[in-house]
């Protein structure tokens, strides 16, 4: 744990850091504008606002990775500085959450993108669309969709927007093979196993897990070969535990799906301009 004076000054330090990092050129600030889009038409009942906060709301939550991306990049400049006793306390009590959160968001984010844009769509459907009934899949079953059927949903009221297939192509961009790879597979190790450590510590060095089968047997010509029996198991152990992330590694793949994050927003904008053009605009905010 930190001293109470070195607290303070290295806080002050990053306080000094973050606040000419913020606005980045590399994280760029989420607009609020398609949420005030929907507002210049006519909708029905509750569309509405049930619409225009699902968008504010996205963008809320890229607004609020940004802002800890900028948080980390600050924090990269400052340990640095430091001592590895001092840099190992900083990271515990003030980086290591931070870089956590950060590294779930793509994920999340994700998530959070194909709710609300089913929503979204769902509502737009039916302004626009009179033959277009209020039914969604979540209706028909009595828990939470998987993964799949939530992309089956979101694809089934997609249907007929001709912006909707490069929000798609953005969409599924967001914590692709390439980040999962990037960060060791940190956020599903995170949620069901032990994650990679960030900079310092190895994972666990001992794994458990099963494998086919492998038969050694002898071929006509006398000559041995080994063959995979696919219908039987068997628990290996081995060594080798996960290696750390390093911050910066942290930093430049956060900083690549924020960006992927930005244009699935801004692909969402367009599509929400195709849908606004063909609702009535509001008289009463034109004037």
């Amino acid at each position: 744990m930190l001293e109470k004076k070195l607290y303070l000054k290295v806080h002050e330090a990053f306080i000094d850091e973050r606040y000419e990092k913020w606005p980045s050129e590399h994280i760029k600030h989420a607009s609020y504008d398609c949420s005030m889009l929907v507002k210049n038409h006519k909708w029905r009942f509750t569309s509405e606002d049930l619409v225009a906060d699902h968008l504010r709301e996205l963008s809320n939550s890229l607004n609020m990775w940004g802002a800890r991306i900028v948080d980390l990049q600050s924090w990269s400049k400052i340990l640095p500085e430091y001592d590895e006793d001092t840099q190992w306390a900083i990271r515990s009590a003030m980086v290591e959450i931070v870089s956590a959160y950060c590294l779930q968001q793509p994920y999340s984010l994700r998530e959070r993108f194909v709710g609300s844009v089913t929503q979204i769509l769902h509502q737009s459907n039916l302004n626009v669309h009179s033959f277009y009934k209020d039914e969604l899949s979540h209706d028909k079953k009595n828990r939470y969709l998987n993964n799949r059927e939530k992309m089956a949903a979101l694809e089934k009221v997609g249907e007929g927007w001709s912006a909707y297939p490069s929000f798609k192509e953005a969409l599924l961009c967001l914590n692709d093979g390439d980040f999962i790879a990037a960060v060791k597979d940190y956020r599903n190790l995170a949620n069901h196993a032990v994650a990679p450590h960030l900079e310092w510590g190895h994972g666990i060095s001992v794994n458990r897990r099963l494998e086919y089968v492998d038969d050694l047997i002898e071929l006509e010509d006398g000559t041995l070969d080994i063959k995979t029996d696919f219908s039987r198991k068997r628990v290996v152990y081995g060594f080798g535990g996960s290696p750390p992330l390093t911050l910066e590694q942290v930093i430049s793949a956060v900083v690549r799906q924020h960006g992927i994050a930005h244009k699935t927003l801004e692909k969402l904008s367009e599509l929400m301009q195709e849908i606004c053009s063909h609702l009535p605009v509001n008289s009463e905010i034109k004037k």
